[in-house]
């Protein structure tokens, strides 16, 4: 306990030091890449779709935040408006940056903000959720290389461009996410309606302003599904639209959205373009109102960790099994059994269990960031802002690795699409057993408890 302290003292002496003589405790530097595809290519997230997409409602974009402390500590933040976010593409990109900039694996965080109107990435699961064929899945390999060159060049950029910085953190509101598992979508809006089941209505906000004020960045979330929009065009949804609302307010910064814990929860009413762009606008209201109220200053040590946990799967289905879903009417189960029925073949097991990352970002003890591997539903922010305080946690997912949704225990329990059906589209070979929450949280607290820092 003595050298905890000791330890805490000395790094927030020289905290105090380093700010004295910069005037600003961190550096950063913020910006953006268009990545809309150049040539057709099927566009993820509804399984109704039948061809390719090559129009656009507007550009897609990666956006990049990084920061480094008084240390030389750094944290860099890629969000991505595709739809999915494969671990072989994280794990190839992530280690490529390492190599170029020194960056650990700890220090990077990579997240997509789900937009249902933005290309998937290349994966195994392709073949299983869209009827594809090899020239579109080459299509999707292409496109996975041309993004991660442009992840990369941005990252470069980033790198050789850090300022002096201030951050600080607040939340807002914003109502538009609607619990999709207790309400039934065609009732939303109608008079008399009362919206059912928890909810995240916050929207946390960062800011990032240079030595004399200027905005220079800003990331903010909200926990809801991208999906107000079902077209054969590139969009990035609402959120897509919240970030173009706020950079033409603030036109010296850059807008980066990072997707909260909206796996069970959707954009309601929705199906119209123009919703698409009120909810965006409205987000957008939201985090002006934040910024320009008085915002918590951060100030410490940029501390951040990662771990791979291992979730159980329950029943693994057998060849028996398998060899039954090839020959049935679903087409999703089909597909899936043909895939692990080679993987069977080829002597490969079916694993029990998949590595989930977890990952913490600390900011000194004023913000404590969580980055949730996988889908996780609304149940985790809630949770997490209760035992942590929501004044200084920041909940995300769609983080590292979009490997499934990830149920809380309750939903996990009660089934349904997100407790366990859509294993089957992610390729999963079953729903998670139980005692996932748990584990999620454990290591969670884990990370944010401990004293260690990445160099």
């Amino acid at each position: 306990m003595h050298y905890t302290w000791t330890l805490r003292l000395s790094v927030a002496l020289a905290f105090a030091v380093t700010s004295l003589v910069h005037g600003a405790e961190y550096r950063a530097a913020s910006g953006a890449v268009v990545i809309t595809p150049e040539g057709p290519l099927w566009a993820g997230g509804y399984a109704s779709r039948t061809k390719p997409v090559s129009e656009k409602v507007h550009d897609l974009h990666a956006k990049g935040l990084l920061l480094e402390d008084g240390q030389d500590r750094r944290f860099l933040l890629i969000s991505l408006e595709v739809i999915t976010l494969p671990a072989p593409f994280v794990d190839s990109v992530t280690k490529r940056i390492s190599e170029a900039h020194g960056l650990t694996r700890e220090q990077i965080t990579l997240i997509c903000t789900h937009t249902h109107c933005g290309p998937p990435l290349h994966a195994i699961e392709d073949r299983i959720i869209y009827p594809i064929d090899d020239t579109q899945v080459a299509a999707l390999k292409r496109y996975s290389e041309v993004l991660e060159g442009k992840i990369l060049s941005l990252t470069a950029e980033l790198m050789g461009d850090l300022q002096p910085a201030h951050l600080a953190f607040g939340n807002g509101t914003a109502g538009f996410g609607v619990n999709r598992r207790n309400n039934k979508e065609s009732e939303v809006g109608k008079p008399g309606f009362v919206a059912q089941g928890p909810v995240d209505h916050d929207v946390p906000v960062l800011r990032v302003t240079d030595p004399d004020g200027k905005l220079t960045a800003v990331a903010f979330g909200y926990a809801c599904h991208a999906t107000t929009v079902e077209l054969y065009q590139w969009s990035g949804d609402y959120p897509g639209f919240a970030q173009a609302a706020l950079e033409a307010s603030h036109p010296d910064a850059t807008a980066i959205f990072v997707t909260g814990c909206g796996g069970d929860i959707n954009p309601l009413p929705r199906r119209e373009l123009r919703l698409a762009q009120e909810y965006g606008k409205s987000l957008a209201d939201a985090v002006d109102d934040v910024l320009q109220t008085p915002m918590r200053p951060l100030t410490g040590p940029i501390r951040s960790q990662l771990e791979r946990i291992s979730l159980d799967f329950d029943t693994l289905p057998t060849r028996e099994t398998l060899q039954a879903d090839l020959k049935g009417d679903d087409v999703y189960h089909a597909r899936r059994a043909k895939i692990l029925l080679e993987q069977l073949d080829k002597g490969i097991p079916i694993a029990p269990n998949y590595p989930v990352p977890i990952q913490t970002l600390q900011i000194g003890d004023s913000l404590n960031a969580i980055f949730l591997g996988g889908e996780a539903v609304v149940d985790y922010s809630l949770r997490f802002k209760k035992e942590l305080g929501k004044e200084s946690t920041w909940v995300a997912t769609y983080a590292n690795d979009l490997c499934a949704y990830i149920p809380s225990e309750r939903v996990r329990a009660e089934g349904g699409y997100e407790g366990g059906k859509a294993m089957v589209y992610q390729g999963r070979p079953a729903p998670w057993a139980p005692g996932l929450e748990e584990k999620i949280v454990n290591e969670v607290h884990r990370q944010l408890s401990s004293t260690v820092t990445t160099e």
